[in-house]
């Protein structure tokens, strides 16, 4: 059912001086208040054919009255179909509203760091992003080591970690999203001296299940940190669980993580946190190779993705 309120008469008098300075708004209120009425005398017959004889002489007097609304509705209907332009109509003013309130859409969240912003109290679960070619979407984040990064295969599937600091946004969401479009992606890092780095790649893509998510990455440009992604270059994706690699051992296994490793790897961003040089154990930690060697383990490295147009 449709809600009818009155119109006080210096609303209507600011209505009619709207609808008399546009043309266009004169035939859409027009149209717009016919079709609601309309549909109230539609409501009206519609509440007389469920009537039954057993109603009581109440019912039936408000039946009466009914039917004497519907042949008012029926002459305003008609009413509305002699209307010339300039007349002003008696509008619902839940209708009219949209029209006069401009309303600002609310910024689509690109990455999972926006869902949290935007409602600090969101769970866990499953949302919408909506990848921009105006700014970067973080894929991969590690920063202070407070999340674990050794994780099995479904994990690196599905994602995991926390929005506002280290996490892995999923192998599965990486392929829908890289699959809509040419994505380029940006890898940022810092050492614990405080220098930074970069390296540009101009596509950036995970394949489908089918082909274990690989890697397709090319057309690096420096930012200073060199080029050590290309060496994983059509790869698919290992973990302890399930081990894809070229090596005659499992490189997750072996340098304690999870990527798209070859014979092993001259970057591993989801290895061990560590901080800066220690050869202690070798290239288990978070490395990137032409930049710092496979000794240090950077404070914070981050994949971030773009959709090219």
């Amino acid at each position: 059912m449709v809600d009818y309120v009155p119109i006080s008469s210096e609303r209507l008098d600011t209505i009619r001086s709207t609808t008399q300075t546009d043309p266009k708004l004169q035939i859409l209120i027009k149209t717009m208040t016919l079709k609601t009425l309309k549909q109230k005398n539609k409501d009206t017959l519609t509440n007389q054919r469920q009537s039954t004889t057993t109603r009581s002489d109440q019912h039936r007097s408000g039946l009466l009255k009914r039917q004497r609304q519907s042949k008012y509705y029926n002459q305003a209907a008609k009413d509305m179909d002699s209307l010339k332009p300039g007349d002003a109509p008696v509008l619902l003013l839940m209708f009219l509203a949209p029209l006069l309130i401009c309303c600002s859409a609310e910024e689509k969240p690109v990455d999972c760091s926006d869902i949290l912003q935007q409602d600090p109290h969101s769970s866990s679960g499953v949302y919408t992003i909506y990848p921009s070619n105006k700014r970067f979407g973080i894929i991969q984040r590690r920063m202070d080591g407070s999340v674990n990064f050794y994780r099995p295969w479904d994990q690196y599937v599905e994602g995991f970690g926390d929005a506002n600091g280290e996490y892995w946004f999923g192998l599965e969401f990486m392929h829908k999203i890289t699959a809509r479009g040419r994505n380029e992606l940006l890898v940022e890092m810092e050492d614990f001296d405080g220098n930074k780095a970069s390296a540009r790649y101009s596509s950036f893509s995970v394949g489908p299940e089918c082909e274990q998510y690989k890697l397709t990455v090319s057309g690096f440009t420096d930012g200073g940190a060199g080029d050590s992604l290309t060496y994983h270059n059509n790869m698919k994706f290992t973990t302890f669980d399930k081990d894809q690699d070229t090596w005659p051992n499992n490189c997750a296994k072996s340098f304690l993580g999870g990527f798209w490793y070859s014979s092993c790897h001259t970057t591993n961003p989801n290895g061990i946190y560590r901080w800066g040089a220690d050869g202690t154990i070798y290239a288990i930690g978070v490395s990137w190779n032409t930049w710092k060697g496979n000794a240090y383990s950077l404070k914070s490295i981050s994949f971030k993705i773009r959709l090219v147009k």
